[in-house]
């Protein structure tokens, strides 16, 4: 089930660079803002819930907590390292759509740290019971 849930999110969450070619597909500048946008918002769910699986392997309150700092810095880290991408055109009338693609990139990557983490978190955890069960024996 784990394995399932992490391969569902690595394939279907993260924007694939498809996706962003599709929105170039689209003609004017608006549209294709929107089409961005769109697929930013729908990977921000996506990391909501994997970060809710994540949090839900860990142990308790206090990883979560942990967690959650952690998220929130990265999203900043996100926003700032986007508007360092994208200084040059941010005067330009495409800013907000080359910012909201940079947006999509970004979140992509840390979907894919983060469905690798749990596909670890999920191998050592199976690890240490086999040696466990083997000492109890």
């Amino acid at each position: 089930m784990k394995r399932a849930f992490a391969l569902a999110v690595l394939l279907a969450g993260p924007a694939a660079a498809g996706d962003l070619k599709s929105c170039a597909q689209v003609s004017g500048e608006q549209p294709f803002g929107d089409c961005v946008r769109k697929l930013d918002a729908r990977d921000l769910a996506a990391m909501r819930a994997l970060g809710a699986k994540i949090k839900q392997q860990g142990e308790g309150a206090a990883f979560a907590k942990v967690y959650d700092a952690a998220d929130r810095a990265w999203l900043a880290y996100r926003d700032r390292e986007c508007e360092a991408k994208t200084f040059e055109s941010r005067t330009g009338s495409g800013f907000g759509s080359i910012f909201a693609a940079c947006l999509v990139e970004m979140n992509e990557r840390r979907q894919i740290y983060w469905v690798s983490f749990l596909f670890k978190l999920e191998f050592f955890k199976s690890q240490f019971s086999i040696i466990f069960l083997l000492k109890r024996h």
